[in-house]
């Protein structure tokens, strides 16, 4: 009985191998806390590569004034270089242009989509109220859009695959829209013209006012017309030539 009590005694006073108790207790706790974050890190790695890709999408887009089919294979494979090193499979990238009108309504004008469906021509969608006012119309947004299933690794951050998503819109740089041959965009409405035609038919009515006046005055007024009517287009023409290589160049003053 006395051998039990000192035994007691020697082990109530003996403190070693406590921190690996301590530890072995609190091991499985730090375990999963380590895999979770491993899974968390990725996760926001990730979504810094989409809202990346997705700038880069559209950056490289608006700089064109017509795509072919092959310019718009490079365009979208430009997103699975940023997204490296991760895999870009699980990445579905789609483009769009969008029409606005006078009445602040919305339409695909041509849409492409890698990995994904894209947007229905001609179907309505909505935009930012702040984009859907513009100084002429129609005007033209370029809509990129960027979405990345994302499966965890461990199952300790989240059990089921997510979806990092991004989408930007931007404007032409080059041309008041950009045409898409695939899709039989050849051309874009324009104001150009009807502000041109317009100019015209009141310079038109100037003139024939002038006219009842005296033929000479007339005379003197339509060729006075003409020649600046001439000289502001030609001028309009090559000022907006320089800016789009600016743009182009510098991507200042767009």
């Amino acid at each position: 009985m006395r051998k039990i009590r000192i035994m007691y005694r020697r082990l109530a006073a003996s403190t070693r191998g406590v921190a690996a108790i301590e530890f072995a207790l609190i091991l499985p706790v730090l375990l999963l806390l380590f895999l979770a974050s491993v899974d968390a890190g990725r996760a926001i790695a990730i979504y810094m590569k989409v809202r990346s890709a997705t700038y880069t999408l559209d950056a490289i887009t608006n700089q064109y004034t017509s795509i072919q089919s092959t310019d718009m294979t490079s365009i979208v494979g430009a997103t699975s270089v940023v997204l490296t090193p991760y895999s870009s499979t699980p990445a579905v990238v789609t483009i769009s242009q969008i029409s606005v009108n006078s009445s602040s309504n919305a339409t695909v004008s041509w849409s492409y989509s890698l990995n994904g469906t894209a947007l229905t021509q001609g179907a309505t969608v909505t935009v930012p109220s702040a984009l859907g006012t513009c100084n002429s119309y129609p005007c033209y947004l370029i809509y990129g859009q960027v979405s990345y299933s994302y499966s965890p690794l461990f199952g300790y951050f989240a059990k089921n695959a997510i979806t990092l998503s991004d989408s930007l819109y931007v404007t032409p740089r080059s041309s008041e829209c950009i045409l898409y041959a695939p899709e039989s965009v050849a051309t874009c409405a324009s104001t150009s013209s009807s502000s041109s035609s317009s100019g015209s038919s009141s310079s038109s009515s100037g003139s024939s006012s002038s006219g009842s006046s005296s033929s000479g005055s007339s005379s003197s007024g339509s060729s006075s017309s003409g020649s600046s009517s001439s000289g502001s287009s030609s001028s309009g023409s090559s000022s907006g030539g320089s800016t789009n290589w600016f743009c182009l160049i510098f991507g200042w003053g767009c």
